[in-house]
């Protein structure tokens, strides 16, 4: 009788340490995820640019960091980084715009709530669905020459949405995302996730 409660003692501990690291999503952990965005949102650069060639630009970069507050939330700040520019090839003209994105962002976890409340049977492991709040604001810096003129402007824009995404851990402290929302450039936004 003795074994079998050591062994039923056992197995209750080890399926308690096996249930509270089993999530992809920690509450006190940290969540560090640089990544590239795609589907810019108003930044004007479509057009005729036949006869110019890129010059200086960079993709649309961002770095979030967030830490777990509780089973379901976490929160911390994000950086964006994005320039583009053209020249034209016969000239000295050209355009260029910098834009640096500042700010803040919640995240909401839900695989663990959408399992224990809807039965979904979520991996919780490996998978981790989450919708995030992100406001901020970003920097823009123009400069252009067409000629004649050097012709230069800053502007502060506000940001402000919602964002949908998915992790998925492929190592221990290692995951992919993808984004879909108002992110800091795009509309959509894809990267690396290491669990700190």
């Amino acid at each position: 009788m003795k074994k079998v409660y050591l062994l039923v003692l056992a197995l209750g501990l080890v399926a308690g340490n096996v249930h509270a690291q089993s999530n992809y999503y920690q509450q006190d952990k940290w969540l560090v995820s640089p990544g590239i965005s795609f589907g810019l949102i108003g930044y004007n650069l479509v057009g005729n640019w036949a006869g110019y060639s890129r010059t200086g630009s960079l993709v649309p970069v961002s770095l979030s960091v967030e830490k777990g507050i509780t089973d379901l939330i976490s929160a911390g700040p994000y950086v964006g980084f994005y320039r583009w520019g053209w020249k034209d090839n016969g000239s000295n003209i050209f355009s260029q715009g910098t834009y640096t994105s500042i700010g803040g962002r919640v995240s909401f976890h839900l695989s663990q709530f959408l399992n224990d409340e809807l039965e979904v049977g979520i991996d919780a492991s490996k998978w981790d669905f989450y919708g995030s709040v992100i406001a901020g604001f970003e920097l823009q810096s123009f400069a252009s020459y067409n000629g004649f003129d050097n012709i230069t402007d800053n502007n502060v824009r506000i940001i402000l949405g919602p964002v949908l995404g998915i992790r998925y851990k492929v190592a221990p402290s290692l995951g992919l995302f993808l984004e879909g929302g108002r992110g800091s450039f795009g509309v959509g936004q894809f990267g690396l996730t290491f669990q700190l």
